[in-house]
């Protein structure tokens, strides 16, 4: 029997961030993970052609690159091999008859651009940003905060004292609006409506969703001061360089170790049992897992009392994804223009209306008929990712339901994704090529995960979604269940940290550093 300070469940990126802080600080650690990779939904493969290399997850890394993480380890990594590359060209929306909106890390350039389609909208996205500039403080330390807190408490009332009561009451009243509200109180041009609105259906505020303005905003304003930044060779680069972090400061990493019991002894967690082993932790198990993993599967609900076993019942996960990965033989030769092929991610909607149709859809179990396409361009910016001349896509497709019922084209026949999983393969690239005329001939290769697949790939992916839903029942001080936001658990001893938890989904490393420092403060 092995015997550690703390024992992390899972290789996630918010795991190895809070066990690169414990090793450092002189725990002994083990990051116990049931895949031969680690970095749960942060990995890159060579899922198509050799020389290939694809983020067959998350690719995102602006908030963890603007991060207190990053920015005291940042040096470091790079030792380990984690460089970034920016893209000024930071994202854009796509419309029909090869007209486009681009959005730079150069304010004045995307002003210039925004001003060909309204300069009303150009001024108000102006104002926006330099509120933005004014704000960020707040909206980034309350990523790194628990909530609630004292530290929360503190950055919100700092906001208050920066920007006046009136000021910061419009502000959250903005930031509880819809998507689409805010779209149209704030924007007058259709394709601007839908530049801004397509950003909140990344986790899964879809246009009518309360507060799914607030996701809209803060992200598009990031990408916009910060550019966006990609990890060089593969977003997989992170979690490595944070596993070899963990191992220079006496770390141990178990691959291919599935965790199948948490030992309960006293209300308090023990240990743990994986592989037919049994390792003992003296001071912390964190299990970066989603809630019905974590409770039902390896503690049990005869170990949870009545009341909370419903809680985890009830946790509720959101619309399904698709994701495919595509080598390609040049680039995409968007319609829009050459320039659009240096854009880090490229929003395929086209507009309000057609983001909402999908939603309806997946709300009754329809396959919808021409879902929302985000297309990232990695390798624009990266030029390792592949081969001399050629490029990958990474497509996100959202959203599809979990549970088929029909299609809402009426040409799909199948209900089951491994059935269909080629014909609706074969519907996102017509859409794509509906922009880039030709691309079709320039495929070398496509990998396709449904939501079944990113399931099976990854537990934490259930249903096919990131971390379950960030409706706001189901986030902040809710996040995962009320009295449980600030990752403790019904256990001493264990604590429960990643998407299902405050901040949710995307790299951020948010609860990685919080459980970190809330443990080094015991």
């Amino acid at each position: 029997m092995t015997m550690y300070d703390a024992i992390i469940i899972g290789s996630g990126h918010n795991g190895l961030i809070a066990g690169a802080y414990l090793a450092k600080s002189g725990w002994k650690v083990a990051v116990v993970e049931r895949n031969s990779e680690i970095g749960g939904a942060c990995q890159t493969r060579e899922l198509t052609i050799p020389g290939f290399k694809h983020d067959p997850f998350a690719a995102s890394h602006v908030l963890f690159y603007g991060s207190p993480i990053y920015a005291e380890f940042g040096k470091e990594l790079e030792t380990y091999g984690l460089k970034y590359k920016t893209a000024t060209h930071s994202f854009a929306s796509l419309f029909p008859g090869g007209e486009s909106i681009s959005a730079y890390s150069d304010v004045e350039r995307t002003i210039r651009e925004l001003s060909q389609k309204s300069k009303a909208d150009a001024e108000t996205w102006l104002e926006l940003i330099n509120f933005f500039g004014e704000a960020a403080d707040g909206f980034g330390s309350l990523l790194y905060n628990e909530i609630p807190s004292w530290g929360t408490a503190k950055s919100i009332y700092a906001l208050y004292r920066k920007l006046g009561k009136e000021r910061f009451m419009d502000f959250g009243q903005t930031l509880a609006k819809t998507p689409k509200q805010m779209a149209m109180s704030h924007f007058e041009h259709q394709q601007v409506q839908s530049w801004f609105t397509a950003w909140a259906y990344h986790p899964d505020f879809d246009p009518n969703t309360a507060f799914g303005a607030m996701f809209a905003y803060s992200t598009m304003a990031a990408l916009q001061v910060m550019g966006n930044p990609v990890a060089e060779g593969g977003s997989g680069k992170m979690p490595e360089a944070f596993g070899k972090m963990i191992e220079a400061y006496g770390g141990k990493i178990y691959r291919n170790t599935p965790v199948t019991k948490i030992h309960i002894r006293n209300n308090r967690a023990v240990a743990i049992e994986a592989n037919g082993d049994v390792m003992e932790a003296r001071k912390a198990i964190i299990a970066g897992l989603e809630p019905k993993q974590l409770y039902l599967n390896l503690i049990g609900e005869s170990h949870l009392p009545t009341g909370f076993v419903k809680k985890v019942k009830r946790y509720r996960y959101g619309h399904a994804q698709m994701k495919l990965d595509i080598a390609l033989d040049g680039d995409p030769g968007w319609e829009a223009g050459s320039e659009l092929g240096n854009a880090c991610y490229v929003h395929l909607a086209p507009f309000v209306e057609d983001i909402e149709k999908t939603a309806y859809s997946t709300n009754i179990g329809m396959l919808p008929e021409s879902p929302l396409v985000v297309v990232g361009q990695q390798s624009a910016v990266d030029p390792t990712r592949a081969p001399e001349g050629k490029h990958t896509l990474w497509v996100q497709v959202r959203t599809v339901p979990y549970e088929i019922k029909g299609d809402m084209a009426g040409e799909i026949k199948g209900t089951d994704w491994d059935e269909i999983k080629e014909q609706y393969t074969e519907r996102i690239i017509k859409k794509i090529a509906s922009y880039a005329p030709g691309i079709e001939s320039k495929i070398l290769g496509v990998h396709t995960m449904t939501p079944k697949d990113l399931e099976r790939e990854n537990p934490n992916l259930r249903e096919g979604c990131i971390g379950g839903s960030h409706h706001f029942d189901q986030n902040f001080m809710f996040r995962p269940f009320p009295g449980y936001s600030r990752f403790n658990t019904p256990f001493n001893n264990l604590y429960m940290i990643g998407a299902a938890t405050w901040p949710g989904s995307a790299l951020h490393g948010g609860s990685g550093y919080m459980i970190a420092k809330k443990l080094l403060k015991k």
